[in-house]
């Protein structure tokens, strides 16, 4: 984005200057509206992690094995 669309875009959504005042607040609700636009991708991921934990530990533990035997 250029500066000029930048400048054009805060004089067209004055109301996100506000926004600006607490930054922190500001990412908060950016990463909490994210999320909530792609909640079925996040759905998905936590299922497939949940689904896969048991072979992972399993992963983890046949590692620590080979590298105290080898």
């Amino acid at each position: 984005m250029s500066l000029r669309n930048f400048r054009s875009y805060i004089e067209n959504n004055q109301e996100i200057i506000k926004e600006f005042i607490d930054l922190e607040n500001f990412k908060k609700k950016l990463i909490i509206n994210y999320i909530a636009n792609h909640k079925s991708e996040f759905d998905v991921f936590a299922k497939r992690y949940a689904d896969t934990k048991t072979r992972r530990n399993e992963i983890t533990i046949e590692a620590k094995k080979n590298k105290l035997n080898g």
